[in-house]
């Protein structure tokens, strides 16, 4: 198969290499906009220590591993307000809406908003996408109403396939295995996808769980029942995932499946953008952690539609200001000694200290902006 080129430009594999001087990156983006534009960026650092599903319910926040990542981007604004003072530089951070209200906090902070407030809001797209997905979306731009235009999206499955229930299914997540395994949970009769003949179509719904212990060896029969009736720990869950592999192999032969990565870009209303991916020579299993991190197009366009329509029609932008870093270095470090004084929780948090440790970086960033702050040649 030929590769065509990716629809993005990747420019580094670590979010801090952009803040390195002399910002290559970020002067080629600031010179090439055009004067007193607005300037939008959009983010989502990672959600694992940030929410209440995540392995440790959402207590390593903004100072885990991996979504200490998060104040890259006040630190990336701040070096883009630097450059292009002229443009109106605003933010949009995407996450999960089950973020503890101490980090909430944090990032209204960071981005110079006032908390609480409603600039921050949770926009769920199972309205219109069949998948629930319970997002935070926090911003510098104003809240307003939502475009009057986002209609649910046509039944993504492919042909000979559809959903028994109505309920809207689980929200998309990473693969948790081989053959982008879906997480245990989703493979419950409720959330599966059904073969349409006239086995699957006659049973009851009430029966499906029936009809599919019918079909799995009788050694997984006690695996599946719990994985039906729900686990509330690790240990149980274990007992249940034999099943939920099981199904992950055979689902489609007997004809109960989960959603695949195609159906799942259709429902995101993306299916061009993965197919590029695809042509790109991204593997399966890699687009299905894709759609698992992605923002929903139309979730983004509701947070963040009145402001921009403001600016199109009567060029209009809102003012906002970036707290100095040295204010957010601060903030983070005592968020840090805090959750740093739980035995369980310290050897999950950020390397402490480091070359790519966020504290050091805000205050090299601070240290490197303070002349530009008092009118002085950056070094």
């Amino acid at each position: 198969m030929q590769h065509s080129s990716p629809p993005y430009t990747p420019l580094c594999t670590d979010v801090w290499e952009l803040l390195c001087p002399p910002f290559t990156h970020l002067r080629q983006l600031a010179s090439s906009l055009p004067a007193a534009t607005l300037l939008l960026v959009a983010a989502g650092p990672p959600c694992q220590d940030l929410t209440l599903g995540g392995p440790r319910q959402g207590r390593a926040g903004l100072c885990g591993q991996a979504s200490s990542q998060f104040f890259a981007i006040p630190a990336i604004v701040a070096i883009l307000r630097w450059l292009r003072p002229d443009v109106h530089t605003h933010v949009v951070v995407e996450n999960a809406a089950s973020m503890r209200d101490e980090f909430r906090r944090v990032i209204h902070l960071s981005l110079g908003i006032p908390y609480p407030s409603g600039h921050g809001q949770v926009i769920d797209a199972a309205g219109w996408s069949g998948f629930e997905r319970k997002r935070l979306f926090i911003s510098t731009l104003p809240p307003g109403n939502p475009p009057a235009d986002i209609r649910p999206r046509p039944p993504p499955w492919e042909p000979g396939w559809t959903r028994r229930h109505r309920d809207a299914l689980p929200p998309m997540q990473r693969s948790r295995g081989p053959n982008c395994r879906a997480s245990t949970y989703q493979y419950r009769p409720q959330h599966l996808l059904y073969r349409q003949d006239e086995v699957w179509m006659m049973v009851p719904e009430r029966s499906l769980y029936l009809e599919i212990r019918r079909r799995l060896p009788e050694a997984l029969h006690a695996s599946w029942t719990t994985l039906v009736q729900g686990f509330t720990d690790r240990t149980s869950e274990a007992r249940a995932e034999a099943a939920a592999a099981w199904l992950a192999d055979q689902g489609t032969t007997i004809g109960a499946r989960t959603p695949n990565t195609a159906e799942r870009a259709r429902a995101m209303g993306l299916e061009h953008y993965y197919t590029l991916l695809r042509q790109a020579g991204l593997s399966d299993a890699e687009i299905y952690d894709a759609q698992g991190n992605a923002f929903d197009v139309d979730a983004f366009r509701t947070r963040t539609h009145h402001a921009i329509d403001a600016w199109l029609r009567h060029g209009e932008a809102p003012e906002t200001t970036t707290p100095p870093l040295a204010t957010i270095a601060r903030e983070y470090q005592r968020l840090y000694d805090t959750l740093a004084t739980n035995d369980e929780l310290r050897p999950h948090l950020a390397t402490h200290p480091g070359p790519t440790h966020v504290w050091a970086n805000l205050c090299r960033l601070r240290h490197l902006l303070q002349p530009a702050q008092e009118g002085r040649p950056m070094p």
